[in-house]
């Protein structure tokens, strides 16, 4: 008698795959989702992990997201599903988990495909791109607002001496001589002072920590056809300084989309009610510069180095005409 899960295996994974091109990958879906993908497309949007849209053979569309974890790394899948345990609570729409894998360098992840339309993709439409800055500031204030129980702690962004301790740490990293940085050395040159005048901006200030996500940008939102959004990515989702989100958000629509920034930002801040004097007072340009630096130092390529090497240098001429 034919097996025919072994005919499934054998026949039809290795010529979906030569379509996907992802055979490894096709598998570990087949395990987790108990049928095979019929096609493999990349998301457009995403930097820090790799997102694809997947068809399986029943028609069925998932989102698979591979995200690099490294030997020592702990497996984040309960923090995903504990982090949209929690959001909901709050009333913060995220996507479905449907099943994870660890592997030794990666770990997967199959999210359920959620109706809406890529933060990124309204940025095109002047009148939807100031709703969606609204609607983020929104969900940044509705973030800062969860209880602190049950998130995990970022001690670099604790406090003023915790931000000055992490520091050290990672201009400690930039300072590896084997590090390629050919293409932002003029960014590298100037981080040892730029970091010192962004520390001095935050010492002394005292801060009550909140909720951030971490990577609170357009890209990491699906807006629905009644505004509502999912907010994607909580792998990052921990308890720190209560401008994070806000100025990442605003770095990277300054970097990305200097055009729209001037309607956007005091959009998103208004919404956040967060006092607008921060985008002059210096306070954050230096979070976000710091964070920059952060993320800079703990990158895992060059790519990604590079990219927050850029970004370093963007919140550098923020502070500086703060």
């Amino acid at each position: 008698m034919t097996d025919v899960g072994s005919v499934i295996t054998s026949d039809i994974l290795p010529r979906v795959s030569a379509t996907t091109d992802h055979a490894p990958m096709d598998r570990v879906v087949t395990q987790l989702m108990g049928e095979h993908p019929l096609d493999s497309v990349p998301m457009r949007w995403g930097f820090d992990a790799s997102t694809r849209l997947v068809t399986l053979v029943s028609g069925r569309r998932v989102v698979v997201q591979t995200r690099g974890r490294g030997p020592a790394s702990g497996a984040i899948a309960g923090h995903v599903r504990d982090a949209a345990r929690m959001l909901a609570a709050g009333g913060i729409r995220t996507p479905r988990l449907l099943g994870s894998s660890i592997r030794a360098l990666d770990e997967v992840f199959v999210f359920e495909l959620d109706d809406g339309v890529p933060g990124p993709e309204l940025l095109g439409d002047p009148s939807r791109a100031v709703r969606l800055a609204g609607a983020m500031g929104e969900t940044a204030r509705s973030l800062a607002a969860l209880p602190l129980d049950g998130w995990p702690r970022d001690g670099h962004w604790m406090s003023a001496d915790s931000v000055r301790q992490g520091c050290a740490g990672w201009l400690a990293t930039m300072e590896d001589p084997t590090l390629d940085h050919d293409a932002a050395p003029a960014v590298v040159a100037a981080t040892p002072a730029a970091v010192a005048g962004a520390v001095g901006v935050l010492v002394g200030e005292g801060w009550v920590p909140v909720v951030c996500h971490g990577d609170y940008v357009p890209a990491n939102v699906l807006v629905a056809a009644d505004g509502t959004l999912t907010l994607l990515d909580l792998a990052g989702v921990t308890v720190g300084h209560p401008l994070l989100d806000i100025a990442w958000w605003v770095l990277i629509v300054r970097h990305h989309h200097p055009g729209l920034a001037a309607r956007l930002v005091p959009a998103f801040i208004a919404a956040a009610g967060v006092d607008p004097a921060v985008l002059t007072d210096g306070r954050l340009a230096s979070v976000a510069l710091l964070r920059a630096t952060e993320l800079a130092a703990g990158a895992p390529d060059r790519a990604r180095r590079e990219h927050h090497l850029r970004l370093q240098g963007s919140a550098m001429a923020w502070l500086e005409g703060s």
